[in-house]
C-alpha cells in the first residue's frame, strides 16, 4: 500500500487541493479534489480491479460551480478472453445514461452480440446479434438487427456445397420496410451442367436459370417474373 496527499494552504486565497493514491497493482484507487471558496470544487474518484481475466474500471466526477453540483460517472467491465467474453461500458451525465454491452464467443460456432441503450431517440434501443456455425463448405449463418422496440431487421443465410462441382445458396431477409417486408433468394449452381437462381419479393417471383457448355461455346439463359396474389378490381 502507499500514500501520496498533499494539502498546500494559502492565507491570501481560500483553497484545498487533495490527491490520494491506495492500494496495490491489482486493486488500487485514486481520490482528487480541488476546491475556491465554499461554492467551486472538483472532486474525481477513480478504482480499478484487476483480474486474471477482467478489468472493473470506475471513475466518477463531481463539479461544483458557483454552488452548482454536477455528477459524471464512466464504468468499464471486461470479463473473459478473446475467444470468450463479455464487455459492459456505461457512461452517465446529469440524469443521461448511455450503456452498450458487447459479448462474443468462438468455441467452436461464434455468437456474437451488442446492444446499445441512449437517451437519443434514434439511437434509444440498439441490439445486434450474429450466430455463425459449420465449415467453408457448409455452415450457416443468422443475424439480427434492431433500432427501435418495433423496427428490427432479421436474416440468415444457408449454405452446401455438396460437392467439388455443386452448391447451394439460400437467403432469407425480413424487415419493417413495407417495400421489402420479406426477402427470399435461392441459388443452386452445377459446374457441369446448369445454374439456377430464384428470388421472392413480396409479391412478385422472380426465377432465373441458365447453363453453359464450354466445349460447344453455348451459354443458354432464362428469366421469368411470377405476379402472385393478383386481385381482380
Amino acid at each position: 500500500m502507499f500514500r501520496d496527499k498533499i494539502v498546500p494552504s494559502n492565507k491570501l486565497v481560500t483553497s484545498r487541493n487533495e490527491y490520494d493514491v491506495n492500494g496495490n497493482p491489482n486493486s488500487f484507487g485514486t481520490t482528487v479534489k480541488a476546491s475556491i471558496g465554499k461554492l467551486n470544487g472538483i472532486e474525481e474518484i477513480t478504482t480499478v480491479r484487476l483480474g486474471v481475466k477482467s478489468i472493473d474500471f470506475v471513475t466518477a466526477l463531481k463539479t461544483t460551480l458557483s454552488g452548482n453540483v454536477k455528477s459524471s460517472q464512466l464504468r468499464f467491465l471486461h470479463d473473459g478472453y478473446i475467444s470468450n467474453f463479455k464487455t459492459s461500458i456505461e457512461a452517465t451525465h446529469a440524469d443521461k445514461t448511455i450503456k452498450a454491452d458487447a459479448s462474443f464467443k468462438h468455441l467452436p460456432s461464434i455468437e456474437g452480440s451488442l446492444s446499445l441503450q441512449t437517451p437519443f431517440e434514434k439511437l434509444r434501443d440498439v441490439n445486434i446479434k450474429i450466430e455463425h456455425t459449420g465449415s467453408v463448405k457448409s455452415f450457416t449463418t443468422i443475424g439480427s438487427f434492431q433500432y427501435a422496440p418495433d423496427k428490427k431487421i432479421e436474416g440468415n443465410a444457408r449454405f452446401t456445397m455438396y460437392r467439388p462441382e455443386s452448391m447451394y445458396l439460400n437467403v432469407e431477409l425480413q424487415t419493417p420496410f413495407n417495400v421489402i417486408p420479406h426477402l427470399n433468394g435461392r441459388y443452386r449452381h452445377d459446374f457441369k451442367t446448369d445454374s439456377h437462381a430464384d428470388m421472392k419479393m413480396k409479391d412478385n417471383h422472380y426465377s432465373l436459370s441458365g447453363n453453359a457448355a464450354i466445349g460447344e461455346k453455348k451459354i443458354t439463359i432464362a428469366m421469368k417474373k411470377l405476379i402472385l396474389n393478383q386481385h381482380k378490381s
